[in-house]
């Protein structure tokens, strides 16, 4: 009985860290869609949050057959087991690849692989403190 446990422990824990993104099926989207949500200062449908994140993030309108709306509620409630090891996040700029140090001909990118990019936390960080002292950001500082 307990060799039973500690393989079913196993296999369960090898099933979450091996998680991907995945369709929640049977859940209704229609009334989410709906949901007002104020984003920058501007009140809008869940909808159009949902297609504007996913396009501004990934470059398209869903992702490997997720709806918009499924995209973005995964990334709010399971981005460190689904999201964290897809690569999803679209950086195009080269300038940023190279201050980052990432691969030149890769298009997307892990949320793991740029959490331990220590740069981008910098270049994010004067960002924040540009933008609270209401200066110009740089085409880098805009672009990550």
């Amino acid at each position: 009985m307990k060799q039973f446990i500690w393989i079913l422990y196993f296999v369960l824990a090898a099933r979450i860290c091996d998680a991907t993104p995945v369709k929640r099926e049977g859940f209704s989207w229609d009334s989410v869609k709906s949901w007002a949500i104020q984003d920058r200062g501007r009140v809008k449908p869940y909808d159009t949050f949902a297609r504007e994140s996913v396009l501004y993030i990934t470059g398209k309108t869903q992702w490997k057959g997720l709806g918009a709306n499924e995209v973005t509620f995964g990334w709010l409630v399971s981005l460190d087991k689904e999201w964290q090891d897809e690569e999803f996040v679209r950086i195009d700029y080269k300038p940023l690849k190279d201050a980052l140090g990432l691969e030149v001909k890769r298009q997307y990118f892990r949320p793991s692989e740029l959490d331990s990019v220590p740069a981008l936390n910098g270049i994010l960080r004067e960002a924040g403190q540009k933008e609270a002292r209401k200066e110009r950001l740089s085409s880098l500082e805009r672009k990550a």
